[in-house]
């Protein structure tokens, strides 16, 4: 009864309540002995890792619409971005095939339907394509080329389309890029890797180490917000950090009292950090049975 197990970030959580929300999460209870598995990963590679506490603001619902504007268009981007004769294009139109050829269907000014028969033929004989679409430079990153169109297309509507209240317009010109990296990002996450859908939530997936789902955890900068609208879930607003606990900055409370076992533990210089960082002992532990080698 005396020993809890758990993730280290729900005991930072524990902390946190305890400590500045006043809510008395942990009953008294002090960091007394901690037993780590995995101590690499845990004390090392994660030790920035950082447990935080946010709040929501008032009026935060109202840039639910810049979200679903950025996610539709990366949406219909995706699908609007080819190569053809080892270029990249961006196509406003339509990309289809007939009769072995690729076509395009795209409106004209007056709404009228055009079709090129031979895509791959105009292209090569046509310097300007403004009126189908454009080509990405070949010394840029596709990925680079996306973010750039995407925060003229969503500054643009901002200005002539969607009103955001005075006390969030610095807000919002700050956070687009960051919006804008974090749609990507969701739009490449795969479900059961990088996060789970559990109860309608969007719960994270420690990936790179544990693999543990991260229950309490939500993503910051519109990840979380754009993931819900990729799997059609209630959308919840952005909240803001009001305190934090890191992995180092847990684990130290512990003192002298601090154990644990790793079997990858890796270089003399990685030992060090460890040693310099929580002032522990390392101490090699001989396999239970010798390995036979047969080659």
């Amino acid at each position: 009864k005396d020993i809890v197990y758990g993730e280290a970030t729900q005991f930072q959580f524990d902390i946190l309540r305890t400590e500045y929300a006043q809510l008395n999460t942990l009953d008294g209870r002090k960091c007394e002995v901690a037993i780590v598995d995995e101590v690499d990963s845990m004390l090392i590679d994660d030790s920035s890792k950082i447990a935080r506490l946010a709040t929501s603001m008032a009026g935060m619902d109202q840039l639910h619409i810049i979200y679903h504007v950025l996610w539709n268009r990366i949406v219909y981007l995706q699908d609007k971005i080819i190569e053809i004769n080892d270029k990249m294009y961006l196509l406003y139109g339509k990309v289809g095939f007939e009769e072995g050829k690729m076509i395009l269907e795209y409106a004209d000014e007056k709404g009228n339907i055009i079709k090129i028969s031979d895509l791959r033929t105009y292209l090569a004989s046509t310097s300007d394509i403004s009126h189908i679409g454009q080509s990405i430079p070949e010394n840029e990153e596709l990925d680079v080329f996306i973010k750039k169109i995407l925060d003229i297309y969503v500054r643009e509507l901002i200005k002539t389309s969607i009103k955001i209240p005075k006390n969030f317009v610095d807000f919002v010109d700050t956070q687009i890029p960051k919006w804008i990296d974090n749609a990507i990002v969701a739009l490449n996450y795969q479900e059961k890797v990088h996060y789970v859908v559990q109860e309608y939530l969007i719960k994270p997936v420690d990936y790179y180490s544990t693999g543990i789902v991260q229950s309490s955890t939500n993503w910051s900068d519109g990840l979380h917000q754009f993931l819900q609208m990729k799997h059609n879930l209630k959308m919840t607003s952005e909240t803001f950090t009001t305190n934090f606990l890191s992995n180092r900055g847990y684990f130290t409370r512990y003192g002298s009292n601090l154990f644990g076992l790793t079997g990858t533990l890796g270089s003399e210089k990685t030992k060090q950090v460890l040693v310099d960082a929580y002032k522990v002992d390392l101490v090699m532990i001989p396999n239970l049975r010798r390995k036979q080698y047969i080659s």
